[in-house]
């Protein structure tokens, strides 16, 4: 699976798994902000992404072209294309 899919799909089960006041979807849908990096990386990172550091999660969201305002990043769903990208 895809790293942009295992975000979404980390982000869809924030509210149901209870993590979402670590790393939740902002308002309106178009981005996700990690609240607490630190616990993140503790303790919602491994189940998803096999790695326990947030630079490499940072790294990883860099190489796909996420854009971040203060861990603020954005999902583009207007184009229909699922891109992340700018608010």
């Amino acid at each position: 699976m895809s790293f942009p899919s295992k975000v979404y799909i980390m982000l869809e089960d924030a509210v149901d798994k209870g993590f979402e006041n670590i790393i939740s979807w902002q308002k309106g849908g178009r981005s996700f902000r990690v609240h607490h990096p630190e616990d993140f990386a503790q303790h919602v990172m491994q189940e998803y992404f096999q790695q326990t550091k947030f630079k490499s999660f940072q790294r990883q969201l860099n190489i796909y072209g996420y854009v971040s305002f203060i861990l603020v990043i954005c999902y583009e769903t207007s184009t229909g294309t699922g891109q992340f990208g700018m608010c």
